[in-house]
């Protein structure tokens, strides 16, 4: 609907379940794969290699505070420092590095207490990755708004 392709919810969703269906959406994400690097078995044999390093960014601030938001372009430029993202169309995507185990918006995280789970080549890229994450965190008194993480689904009928 954003993209301009469907004027309604209906269409959108009518096509949407249509290329889910005929295993359109499979064969693109198998194309994109070989693309990336990746085989052409990727939806049979869907294991990723593993991060030679793997750090829990842990929370070294106040106790008892709400994990309110985070400075989402920080952490995505975390993961690009990993490797997990482009800095340039030509650059090369290293599959297991980035960020993973995100602690949910509204926990009050304890000192200690794994905000994510940075997964790097190296002590020296997790230790970046790490105080990145932990300098992006925001918290507060209270809890933040809670907003619904599927605001609408669609089923064949």
């Amino acid at each position: 609907m954003l993209g301009g392709l469907k004027n309604d919810i209906a269409t959108a969703g009518k096509a949407l379940l249509q290329s889910l269906s005929s295993g359109a959406e499979a064969e693109r994400f198998v194309r994109m794969a070989q693309t990336l690097g990746g085989t052409t078995d990727v939806l049979r044999h869907a294991q990723l290699p593993v991060a030679h390093r793997a750090r829990a960014a842990a929370s070294v601030r106040h106790a008892g505070r709400r994990r309110k938001a985070f400075d989402v372009r920080a952490w995505g430029l975390a993961v690009v420092a990993l490797g997990g993202g482009r800095r340039l169309p030509a650059d090369w995507v290293d599959p297991p590095m980035g960020l993973a185990c995100v602690l949910p918006l509204g926990t009050a995280p304890r000192p200690g207490d794994a905000l994510a789970v940075v997964h790097a080549a190296s002590d020296a890229e997790a230790d970046a990755a790490v105080a990145a994450v932990q300098a992006a965190l925001v918290l507060g008194e209270t809890a933040h708004a809670a907003h619904p993480i599927i605001c609408q689904s669609f089923t064949a009928h």
